[in-house]
């Protein structure tokens, strides 16, 4: 069985909703350095940390969605919301479509290849961005979703057994 590869963007849409300031005040507000480089988690108390005077606009996610932060991509900030709430705009709300699991695109996004390829296609000296048409047009292989999901699994399998031998040194 030959594995289909498709652009990311096929199956993949940049969700760009804009919250403006003064609005959405119920969402809580996630900032870039609320996601964990590299493990896809949240910095524990950053989600509900909302600015006092919001000043510019917010991208609005919620549990479907898979963060991307495009602001210095090697940091490799990519997490998976579990609620609504708005974010920076330096953070891309991207929504799979139903044949993408979107813990299957986390791990893709967060692979040390696609870093790797993302972030020399980035732009900007002491500030590079992600350019988001290049990321939308990386190709991903794309298994049945039964098999994404256990791929899934097994890489979180995988991670847990990382972490935990982290945790014991």
């Amino acid at each position: 069985m030959s594995l289909r590869r498709v652009a990311l963007g096929t199956v993949c849409a940049q969700d760009r909703t804009s919250v403006r300031p003064g609005h959405g005040d119920d969402l809580p507000y996630l900032g870039l350095e609320g996601i964990e480089s590299g493990t896809g988690q949240f910095v524990v108390g950053e989600l509900s940390k909302t600015p006092e005077a919001p000043q510019a606009n917010s991208f609005r996610f919620d549990e479907r969605h898979v963060l991307y932060g495009k602001l210095r991509p090697y940091l490799n900030k990519v997490a998976l919301p579990t609620a609504p709430g708005k974010c920076s705009t330096e953070i891309i709300p991207l929504l799979p479509a139903p044949q993408l699991d979107r813990r299957y695109l986390s791990y893709f996004l967060r692979a040390p290849a696609t870093v790797q390829q993302i972030a020399e296609r980035s732009s900007g000296a002491r500030m590079p961005r992600a350019d988001m048409d290049f990321v939308l047009s990386l190709p991903i292989g794309l298994p049945p979703l039964d098999e994404q999901r256990r791929i899934v699994d097994l890489l979180a399998r995988a991670e847990g057994i990382v972490r935990l031998r982290r945790e014991a040194q």
